[in-house]
C-alpha cells in the first residue's frame, strides 16, 4: 500500500514538472515572439526571468533590469569551454570601480564579486545563476554581437527537462527571425540606454578663460566597434536624423570603433532629461552631474548670469578637468 502511494506521488510530481516547463515554454515564446513580422517590440519582458528570481528579492525592479542589459550589452562576456567532454558557461563582467559590481549583485539576488587582473569581476558560473540569465536576456537583446554571442553561449547551458529541447528545435531560429526588431528596444522610454552609456558612453569638457566670456565645448559621445544600426538609433533618438560618426582607434592595435558625438544644445539637454530620469550610476553618475554642472555655468555665462572671478574660473576648471580625467 505504501508502495502504491509513493508511485503515485512520483507520478504527480512528474505531472506537475511537466506541466510547469510546459507554461515555462509558452512565456519564453511569448518573450521572444514579441518582435515578430507584423509587429515589433516596444517593451522588454521579463514575465520568463520572474518565474526564477531569487525569493529573497521582494521588489520587481524594471528599470534596474533593463538597465543590466543595456550594460551588459556593452561589458559582458559569454563564457564558454569545454572540459573533460561536458560542456561548460560562465557569464562575467570586469569594471574598476567594485562598488557598481556590488550594487548589481544586490539587484540581481545571484552571481559573486571578486577581484581579477582587471580590476573587480561580476561573475555567474552555477547552473541556477546561468539559467536565470538566460531568462533575464532572452528576446530582450538589442545589439547584433550580443545577440550572436548568447546564441552560441545558450548551446552551452543546461537547461531544466524538457525545455532545451524545445529551443534546439525551433525557439532558437525563431528568436533569431524575431531578432531584426530588436533596434526598437532603444529608446528614451525605458533604461536600455543608460546602462548602455555607463558601459561605453562618456562626456567631454574643454573650456578657454582667456576672454571676459568663458568659451566652454561640451560633448556627449558613445563608442562600438560596429553596430552602425544601433548607433544610427540612438542618433535619431536624440538628434532626430541620422547622422555621419567619425571612426577612432584604441591606440595599441589600431583597430577602428565607430563614434557617435552629439554637441548641440537640443541634443545636450535630451540628455540632461534622459538621464535624471534614468541615472547613471557609480562614478559615471558623478562625472554626468560634474558635466551637467559645467553646462549650467555655461548657460549663465551666455545670459551673463555668471559671475567670472579668480575663485569661480578655478573652480570651473577643476570640474572640466574632473570630466576630462574620467572616460
Amino acid at each position: 500500500m505504501v508502495g502504491l502511494i509513493s508511485r503515485k506521488l512520483n507520478i504527480f510530481k512528474k505531472i506537475n514538472k511537466i506541466m510547469k516547463n510546459f507554461t515555462l515554454m509558452k512565456i519564453y515564446k511569448n518573450c521572444i515572439n514579441q518582435g515578430s513580422s507584423e509587429t515589433t517590440r516596444e517593451a522588454f519582458c521579463f514575465d520568463l526571468f520572474f518565474q526564477f528570481e531569487p525569493d529573497h528579492i521582494k521588489t520587481r525592479d524594471v528599470r534596474f533590469l533593463e538597465w543590466f542589459i543595456g550594460f551588459s550589452e556593452g561589458d559582458c562576456t559569454f563564457h564558454t569551454w569545454w572540459d573533460r567532454g561536458k560542456k561548460r558557461a560562465g557569464f562575467t563582467i570586469d569594471q574598476k570601480d567594485p562598488k557598481i559590481l556590488f550594487w548589481i549583485r544586490q539587484n540581481l539576488g545571484f552571481g559573486k564579486v571578486a577581484p581579477c587582473k582587471t580590476g573587480w569581476r561580476f561573475q555567474v558560473w552555477d547552473k541556477q545563476g546561468l539559467f536565470r540569465l538566460f531568462c533575464l536576456f532572452s528576446g530582450n537583446l538589442v545589439l547584433d554581437k550580443r545577440y550572436l554571442d548568447f546564441q552560441k553561449w545558450c548551446a552551452f547551458l543546461v537547461f531544466p527537462t524538457g525545455f532545451s529541447l524545445q529551443i534546439d528545435a525551433s525557439s532558437s531560429w525563431q528568436a533569431k527571425t524575431n531578432y531584426i526588431s530588436g533596434e526598437y528596444l532603444i529608446g528614451l522610454e525605458n533604461a536600455w540606454l543608460s546602462g548602455f552609456w555607463q558601459a561605453d558612453g562618456g562626456f567631454y569638457a574643454w573650456g578657454s578663460f582667456v576672454s571676459k566670456t568663458p568659451h566652454i565645448i561640451l560633448r556627449a559621445y558613445i563608442t562600438q566597434r560596429s553596430e552602425e544600426k544601433a548607433l544610427q538609433k540612438i542618433a535619431i533618438l536624440i538628434h532626430g536624423s541620422e547622422t555621419s560618426f567619425c571612426q577612432i582607434t584604441n591606440g595599441p592595435t589600431n583597430t577602428l570603433y565607430n563614434r557617435l558625438e552629439f554637441a548641440s544644445q537640443p541634443c545636450l539637454e535630451k540628455f540632461f532629461v534622459y538621464f535624471t530620469r534614468f541615472p547613471l550610476a557609480g562614478i559615471k553618475h558623478i562625472v554626468f552631474l560634474r558635466w551637467k554642472r559645467v553646462w549650467e555655468a555655461r548657460e549663465r555665462a551666455k545670459i551673463g548670469d555668471l559671475v567670472i572671478t579668480e575663485k569661480s574660473i578655478t573652480k570651473l576648471k577643476r570640474l572640466i578637468a574632473a570630466v576630462k580625467k574620467t572616460k
